[in-house]
């Protein structure tokens, strides 16, 4: 089996939900949205004439397969080498705690009747 990861994505809020329509059409379950705020000082800000900008915090979990094929869907459809637009990085996960556990993160998710979902 691939290795597992914790997929993250930090971008605008504007810009999430097409970043979430993405991972949906890559057949990735996005597993928590959330919200953030730019780090940048006011000062820096205010002498490069920019505001401060709201961002999302999308977190996800990939294989190093589904990985490498959204990574090109993220640079060819999002411009995501683009400075500004955000940035997607992922961070192995070493272990998983039972095998429902690892299942579901997998995306074979169980129901808890035992059967995958449609």
């Amino acid at each position: 089996m691939s290795q597992l990861s914790w997929m993250i994505t930090i971008t605008d809020r504007k810009k999430a939900p097409d970043f979430v329509a993405l991972y949906q059409q890559q057949n990735i379950h996005v597993s928590l949205t959330t919200v953030g705020a730019g780090t940048a000082v006011s000062e820096m800000l205010n002498y490069l004439g920019l505001e401060r900008t709201e961002k999302a915090v999308i977190f996800t979990t990939v294989t190093d397969s589904r990985w490498k094929a959204v990574k090109r869907q993220l640079e060819h459809t999002m411009n995501i080498d683009v400075p500004g637009t955000g940035i997607a990085f992922t961070i192995p996960v070493s272990s998983i705690g039972g095998k429902r556990a690892l299942q579901f993160l997998t995306e074979t998710r169980i129901s808890r009747l035992g059967r995958k979902p449609p």
